[in-house]
């Protein structure tokens, strides 16, 4: 299970992993709600926490892209709140499409019980389902290129992991990075899977010394190579 916590102070996580079901959980942390928004289609969090002091008026921001983002249909947003009548969830307080809110001190017994309540129903949910990503070995035959749009340079490197909706992605020569930003689309992009070779456009979510990418455009018998190829390699 991976959850990604949205909020700059540090005491919004010890919150959380007060949460007993968390123990075993993969914890992404960011301290910038930008960046978090615009990575949330990477990383596919099965929840996200947000501190709603620590980010004003991000709840709405953060539910928009979860409803309109095919990947993110299951991911749960959980409001933190500093704000004891939004906790009580008072008429009209209520972040809408949040799932939960809950006073961000997660102090209260009840509010613990409601948030392991939610994550059991995802993680009894996600343990029927085939897994969708991989962190290629070796021995996969899982590879990406593409042609830098501003030079013409063809950009070789390394895929870091690989989902159906999205990869990361880390160049040989980090330096033809260069240019490169968040939101731009990279057109006629070769992704290996297995024995096959398929054309994609991707979109850029994150860009540091490697690309965290959406897949644009990817027929979707193409998709579903991608994903049969995911489900078949061993955990």
């Amino acid at each position: 299970m991976e959850l990604l916590i949205v909020a700059v102070r540090d005491e919004i996580r010890r919150s959380v992993e007060r949460v007993p079901i968390t123990e075993n959980a993969e914890i992404v942390r960011y301290r910038s709600g930008e960046k978090a928004l615009n990575n949330l289609e990477e990383i596919e969090p099965d929840a996200v926490f947000l501190s709603d002091r620590d980010f004003p008026g991000y709840g709405h921001r953060f539910a928009d892209r979860i409803r309109n983002v095919e990947a993110l249909a299951s991911t749960a947003l959980v409001v933190l709140t500093a704000d004891p009548k939004t906790a009580e969830g008072e008429p009209g307080a209520r972040p809408s499409g949040a799932t939960l809110v809950v006073h961000e001190n997660l102090d209260r017994e009840s509010d613990i019980d409601r948030v392991e309540a939610m994550l059991r129903r995802i993680r009894r949910s996600h343990s029927s389902k085939r897994r969708t990503r991989i962190s290629p070995s070796p021995e996969d035959r899982i590879g990406f290129l593409f042609v830098h749009p501003s030079n013409d340079t063809l950009v070789t490197g390394v895929v870091g992991d690989i989902s159906g909706s999205g990869l990361r992605f880390r160049p040989f020569r980090i330096e033809l990075l260069h240019g490169l930003s968040v939101a731009m689309t990279l057109q006629g992009c070769l992704l290996r899977i297995g024995d096959e070779i398929v054309r994609c456009s991707c979109r850029i979510t994150a860009v540091s010394r490697e690309l965290h990418l959406s897949f644009h455009q990817l027929d979707g018998d193409e998709r579903g190579l991608l994903l049969s190829y995911l489900a078949s390699r061993p955990e």
